[in-house]
């Protein structure tokens, strides 16, 4: 089975609705999953309703999950953090994996800019690539290919940090 690698970088998201105006300025983060694998992102203390988080992650993908009929979805969940009662939700981003490989030129990265949930103001932004595995990569890391051959999709997360 062929395999490559998806590349996330999560940058920011703008003019979401301030649903904590009565207490303060919101702290956001995301989550991200393909199919049935998550990561989050860190929780912006400072951005409010335009969080910035330049959250990498990468997946390792089958090339079966982006062939036309394959349903595969990158969700993208953006929530508030909440002293009480759990975090918040605020809205989600749902793009099929096959339309971002169709738009992309594998090896480049690409520019992705979406609307969260049904209102037209709030935005999200990240920006992605499709890779082929080369051969250091299928054979140096010979677990990783065994788990992807059950049907894991490894997600590596590498957190960015700004000086």
């Amino acid at each position: 089975m062929d395999y490559v690698k998806f590349e996330l970088n999560l940058q920011s998201a703008s003019n979401l609705q301030n649903i904590r105006r009565l207490f303060g300025r919101m702290k956001v983060y995301a989550t991200v999953t393909v199919k049935a694998h998550c990561t989050k992102t860190p929780v912006d203390m400072t951005g409010g309703t335009n969080p910035v988080w330049e959250f990498q992650a990468k997946f390792l993908i089958p090339k079966s999950s982006l062939r036309p009929q394959d349903d595969t979805m990158l969700t993208i969940r953006l929530y508030y953090k909440r002293s009480r009662g759990g975090d918040g939700y605020i809205g989600e981003v749902r793009v099929p994996l096959k339309e971002l490989f169709q738009r992309s030129n594998q090896g480049r990265d690409e520019v992705f800019e979406t609307r969260v949930v049904a209102d037209p103001m709030q935005q999200l932004n990240f920006s992605y690539k499709f890779t082929r595995l080369t051969n250091t990569e299928t054979t140096g890391s010979d677990w990783m290919m065994r788990f992807a051959k059950l049907g894991w999709i490894i997600v590596q997360i590498v957190l960015a940090t700004a000086i």
